[in-house]
């Protein structure tokens, strides 16, 4: 597709042969002498190509005939979709009938990778890791005209978010310097491997385990989210650490970003917003499917349906802004009864209490199960939603919650009661001694998410009959969601309260449990 450039022998290598022939299609995988496997698609090897001539070649780079329409639609020329790839501000694009011709102005010294989970940012990284190990190790005028004293110690930096995922990268690694014949055996060591001069690592997010430097290569891996494992500004302290340790090589050196969004703000946001006009800085953005086409879109449906705001950035890899509405309100308002609930007396009841005996309300959720004439689940009822305030200077009594209870349990068959974990070990223990079946449910970030999809998933399939309770509309209605790395969490928005919706879904949840095991396969599943 290109003119031969310095990574191109690497991949070659790599690949065990001629890399990508003529007959190869998106997704072939190639195998080393050694088994290694080299999946690489046609955009994978467009990235790393862009990259590598780039730095080995003044001539241009040239786009045959066939991988044209590929190529045009990724820079949006096609006026059907938005750009996926952003050239350096000092680009110039030369097009004909016969080809495309791209003229760098200078070498790419950031590549900037927005893609979804699953794509292969971290084979691409390797592999550009693995180059840079054998640029220095190999072109003899690698060291020319740069201002470091003899016998310097020159870094090759992989930084992760996760120390397994660290170590991932590491042994992909390794495995390609011995395909390259730069080391012949595996390293000790989990994290770093010495070939004097160059000292390559992968570690964990610890801005200040990198700092101090002097670096030919530096990869931050999924740097959105390190935030989420470092603490605040965690993103903007490693970025301030590691760049600089890149200055010394100037040209001859490489940053690459690889990461899932994780909304509108932090590092990746803002170079994001660079995109096409930041010098030396090629950056894509592209969803699973697209950089790696042997995950197809079609086996991503799933998520989509548990989750289409997640899904979107996960996969899609999408900038998304941080929180937004959980709950369709026109969604909530059909499931709202408009006539009077005729009370079923046979019917067991399930009973959620979200505790809160100072400054929040109790609210007790009161549900059972809908049943059809051949007795499988139909819809959940929650049959009512009470709410019992305490203040600071009055809290609530314990015993108001226990008799209300008791008395449900008196007038209805009750298959169990379930609290939160805070300030219920007493009233559980109270309920015990009275014969009835009580529990504590541990509120867990997991636990959160699956009560809550739950939640969406019969609200927005009007499997759920609600209360027409002028409170528990309004805290449906301003429940968002805010993306995680691992998920997604739901709250109140700022303002309101989440009582009555908390003992609403964690009702709902324990009633699918006990009765909705075939339909909850089916949520699972994603086919409602």
């Amino acid at each position: 597709m290109v003119k031969h450039h310095f990574l191109s022998e690497v991949l070659k290598e790599l690949s065990g042969g001629d890399f990508l022939p003529e007959n190869c299609s998106p997704g072939i995988l190639s195998k080393s002498p050694n088994g290694l496997n080299m999946p690489l698609t046609e955009i994978q090897q467009l990235l790393l190509d862009l990259v590598g001539f780039s730095h080995h070649t003044k001539a241009d780079f040239c786009i045959e005939r066939n991988n044209q329409k590929n190529f045009k639609k990724l820079l949006g020329f096609d006026k059907k979709n938005e750009p996926f790839l952003w050239l350096p501000p000092d680009s110039k694009i030369e097009m004909s009938r016969s080809s495309i011709r791209i003229r760098f102005g200078s070498p790419i010294t950031l590549l900037n990778i927005i893609a979804g989970r699953r794509s292969g940012k971290t084979t691409l990284s390797a592999i550009l890791a693995s180059w840079q190990a054998r640029r220095a190790l190999r072109e003899k005028s690698f060291f020319d005209n740069v201002p470091i004293l003899q016998g310097t110690t020159v870094s090759i930096l992989n930084v992760s978010t996760e120390s397994e995922q660290a170590k991932i990268l590491f042994r992909m690694l390794v495995s390609n310097l011995k395909t390259l014949g730069l080391i012949s055996s595996s390293p000790k060591s989990s994290d770093t491997i010495s070939i004097p001069p160059l000292l390559i690592e992968s570690l964990g997010s610890s801005s200040r385990s990198v700092r101090g430097r002097t670096a030919i290569y530096a990869a931050l891996d999924e740097l959105a989210h390190f935030t989420r494992t470092s603490g605040p500004l965690a993103d903007r302290q490693m970025w301030l650490a590691v760049m600089p340790s890149l200055a010394t090589f100037g040209n001859k050196s490489l940053a690459v970003v690889t990461t899932t969004p994780a909304g509108r703000h932090g590092v990746v946001w803002e170079l994001f917003q660079m995109r096409g006009s930041r010098p030396g800085m090629l950056t894509v953005q592209l969803p699973t499917w697209v950089l790696n086409p042997n995950i197809r879109r079609e086996s991503l449906d799933a998520e989509f349906k548990r989750d289409e705001f997640l899904a979107r950035q996960e996969y899609g890899a999408e900038f998304l802004a941080p929180a937004r509405q959980f709950l369709p309100t026109g969604c909530i308002k059909a499931c709202v009864r408009d006539e009077k609930l005729k009370p079923s007396k046979n019917a067991v009841r399930h009973l959620h209490v979200d505790i809160g005996l100072v400054r929040d309300s109790t609210a007790i959720a009161t549900g059972y199960l809908e049943r059809d004439n051949g007795n499988q689940p139909k819809k959940i009822i929650i049959e009512h939603v009470e709410i019992f305030k305490g203040s600071k200077e009055s809290p609530l009594n314990v015993a108001v919650i226990e008799n209300r209870i008791l008395r449900i349990a008196e007038t209805v068959p009750v298959s169990g009661v379930t609290f939160d974990q805070h300030q219920s070990a007493y009233l559980v223990e109270r309920l015990k001694a009275s014969g009835i079946n009580a529990t504590i449910f541990p509120a867990t970030r997991k636990s959160n998410r699956e009560v809550f999809a739950l939640l969406r998933n019969l609200v927005t399939t009007g499997r759920i009959s609600l209360p027409d309770d002028e409170r528990l509309i309004c805290e449906l209605e301003h429940l968002e969601c805010t993306p995680t790395h691992d998920g997604f969490t739901v709250q109140a928005m700022n303002g309101f309260t989440d009582d009555c919706a908390d003992a609403v879904a964690c009702c709902a949840w324990f009633l699918s449990s006990d009765g909705l095991k075939n339909w909850k396969d089916i949520l699972d599943s994603g086919e409602l």
